[in-house]
């Protein structure tokens, strides 16, 4: 009996082994992780703002689109984010209300999103976003 048990545990390392690398490899396949959809300007908005901090953090932020815009205005000027303009702007601005706007962003509220982060604002369009002194970059 003790011999079937200790082949058991060996098989099971061995399949542990063979299986591991692959799921490791096919975790890595996505560069943005779970939770961020598929669509138009993923791979853009992606990039653009995981450059700077966690995709978790933009994921629950559920802000409308003008609320998105302001924001992108504000890490322009207050963040030194590079400004985003033309069709790369409406790309991000459009993926980031389809996907994790008021309407349909639950990240921030479901506590098993895997998010450990509360969202950096309410869920209530732009009010809460400090004031902003946009001007034009010469």
């Amino acid at each position: 009996m003790r011999k079937y048990g200790l082949q058991g545990i060996a098989t099971g390392l061995l399949a542990a082994w063979l299986v591991v690398p692959f799921a490791s490899v096919q975790a890595q396949d996505d560069p943005f992780g779970a939770g961020w959809p598929e669509g138009e300007g993923r791979a853009l908005t992606g990039a653009w703002c995981g450059g700077c901090h966690s995709l978790n953090l933009v994921k629950q932020q559920g802000l409308t689109h003008e609320g998105w815009d302001v924001l992108l205005d504000w890490m322009s000027a207050k963040q030194n984010m590079p400004p985003l303009s033309g069709d790369n702007r409406s790309l991000v601005l459009g993926y980031l209300t389809s996907n994790f706007g008021i309407e349909n962003s639950t990240a921030a509220m479901d506590p098993t999103s895997g998010s450990s982060l509360a969202p950096l604002s309410p869920v209530q369009g732009i009010n809460h976003l400090p004031a902003l002194e946009i001007r034009p970059v010469e």
